[in-house]
């Protein structure tokens, strides 16, 4: 604890934040869908001057450009991480936070952001982001959940995992009370492009991680190739898979770029084992793009299967490549139905996932509604 006071007394000292109401924390500015998020709560709540601070250090910055649209991060760790600066940081941040009359303080994928919490005041109004289960933040943010007075989550079904990790630790039920269901948003157009003619495309949009098996999109191709289906495979993202059979655009961050690349797609591919609700699909979908997507996470609450999508088992591997694979070569001979799939998907989007419904929920969640 020695660290503790000298970092207070800076906080108390300090002039930063002063002003400042609304304090959120992140991991990083890296590319990701939950990143992709991230920015766009902070360009929803841009008019009330938000402090942001990624808490990791950067393993890239190809989003820094959308927060520094609307505010002017601050990255803790430069280079490389150090605990003693962390420690030293947590005090001073908190002191300064402290001294705001009303202040919000939100944090996603950051440790850093729940170690905070029990330095804070009960002026204090604590929020949370969880994306889905399996990525530890859960199990890391249970000791100080009783001090949340909100999180959000992207489904019913993270909640309701919540409902039972909240009972193993002890804590009572009405702390699901708290928890609120707000899914991710995606810019749609009134009406879904019209797509190409010629073999059917299958687009891969994501990134090169474990959970994210995109060595499955390159076992789908050559199982589709074997039945003599005739389909074009298409991999964006930084990927450094080999993918027999898949031509990979490599990483796209210009937003009207991407755009193109859905557009000219008849169907979203994604094999990864865990999710929460992926941006791709939702993008893919806002422009007319069939998802073969694996039932994990926020996903079956988006997909009706059959009428706007397909659902593929997330296990066994196998499984999930001779579904693909059967759903591939059912619409490419059925061009009626993949346009009506395409057009229910589009029109799901439009109701359920706008960015108007998004900004308007963020802003309440985090105290900053209008009026």
């Amino acid at each position: 604890m020695l660290l503790a006071p000298p970092g207070f007394l800076a906080g108390v000292l300090a002039n930063r934040f002063r002003g400042r109401e609304l304090f959120c924390f992140f991991a990083t500015p890296d590319m990701g869908g939950a990143e992709r998020v991230h920015a766009q709560i902070i360009k929803a709540v841009a008019d009330r001057n938000p402090v942001v601070v990624f808490t990791e250090p950067p393993r890239g910055a190809a989003l820094l450009p959308l927060f520094e649209a609307h505010c002017k991060p601050y990255i803790l760790h430069p280079r490389r991480r150090s605990r003693v600066r962390e420690y030293f940081n947590e005090a001073r941040i908190a002191a300064e936070i402290n001294r705001a009359k009303h202040p919000v303080v939100f944090g996603a994928f950051s440790h850093f952001f729940y170690r905070l919490l029990p330095y804070f005041g009960a002026h204090v109004r604590c929020v949370d982001l969880i994306h889905n289960f399996g990525v530890e933040f859960e199990h890391f943010s249970m000791p100080v959940a009783g001090r949340l007075n909100a999180r959000v989550v992207l489904s019913q079904r993270i909640k309701s995992e919540f409902a039972t990790l909240y009972e193993a630790f002890g804590w009572p039920e009405s702390l699901l009370a708290h928890i609120r269901v707000i899914p991710n948003a995606v810019p749609a157009p009134a009406t879904p492009p019209d797509k190409p003619g010629g073999p059917l495309r299958v687009l891969y949009v994501g990134r090169d991680t474990p959970e994210k098996r995109v060595h499955l999109v390159a076992a789908v191709a050559a199982e589709v190739a074997r039945r003599n289906t005739t389909a074009e495979f298409v991999a964006v993202g930084e990927i450094a898979a080999d993918l027999p059979g898949v031509r990979r655009e490599g990483l796209v961050t210009d937003a009207d770029a991407l755009a193109r690349h859905y557009d000219q797609a008849h169907v979203l591919l994604l094999t990864s084992q865990r999710e929460g609700l992926p941006m791709a699909m939702l993008e893919a979908m806002a422009r007319g793009c069939v998802p073969l997507v694996p039932a994990v996470g926020a996903i079956p609450e988006h997909i009706e299967a059959g009428t706007n999508g397909v659902l593929l088992d997330a296990a066994p591997a196998d499984a999930l490549v001779k579904q693909a694979a059967d759903a591939i070569e059912r619409l490419a001979k059925h061009r009626g139905a993949l346009a009506a799939m395409g057009k229910s998907a589009h029109a799901h989007v439009r109701q359920h996932c706008s960015e108007q419904q998004f900004e308007v929920a963020w802003r309440d969640v985090l105290g900053c509604a209008d009026g």
